[in-house]
């Protein structure tokens, strides 16, 4: 009993292993800027390399992750619009009675 048991626990064991070497944990060593020492300035060292990959634009006070995930949103949203003028619906169609621009100011 004590032989299957071992055997199960390593079986658990390896596939538990192999499942978190797969699965990224921890710090982005991406975002770190290793050129500069830790003790010399953490912050740099530990924002520069986000810093450096994600500029502030200048109609921007701040420009974090989740700015940039509200940036994504809405550039998705504006080009689901645009394409709603480039349908052909047929006339009087739902979907022709039913788009209206809202884009540009006009209703």
């Amino acid at each position: 009993m004590k032989k299957f048991s071992y055997a199960v626990l390593s079986i658990a064991l390896t596939s538990t292993m192999t499942i978190n070497a797969q699965t990224p944990k921890g710090v982005d060593r991406n975002n770190l800027d290793e050129s500069i020492a830790p003790q010399e300035d953490f912050y740099q060292y530990a924002c520069g390399g986000w810093m450096k990959a994600n500029p502030i634009k200048a109609e921007y006070s701040r420009f974090g992750t989740f700015d940039k995930l509200g940036e994504s949103s809405r550039e998705q949203v504006r080009s689901l619009i645009d394409n709603l003028d480039t349908k052909n619906a047929a006339p009087g169609s739902i979907t022709k009675k039913n788009w209206r621009p809202i884009c540009n100011g006009a209703r």
